[in-house]
């Protein structure tokens, strides 16, 4: 008994641990000197909504192979939606 309560700890515990995002986003090719302020602050808050919506349940969907499907919602008055076209950026 008190083996399988130290085993369930220790799985909690990496679950815990496994479930934190920890990427630090490398800049290996100074694309931050090309991007203005205003493309920094874009970046920064869509780095937060996937660090706040995505990253806590990505995990438990990928394993079950499954598509977090709350994460698509109806667009929200509150909220900015943000379309980019790529297009632009490969001419």
């Amino acid at each position: 008994p008190y083996f399988c309560l130290k085993k369930i700890t220790f799985a909690s515990k990496i679950n815990n641990i496994m479930s934190q995002d920890l990427y630090q986003a490398p800049d290996y090719f100074l694309l931050d000197e090309l991007l203005t302020e205003e493309h920094k602050i874009i970046r920064t808050a869509c780095r937060e909504w996937v660090k706040r919506e995505i990253s806590p349940i990505i995990e438990d969907a990928c394993q079950k192979a499954e598509f977090p499907k709350k994460i698509i919602k109806a667009p929200n008055p509150n909220t900015t939606l943000l379309v980019v076209n790529l297009s632009s950026l490969l001419i």
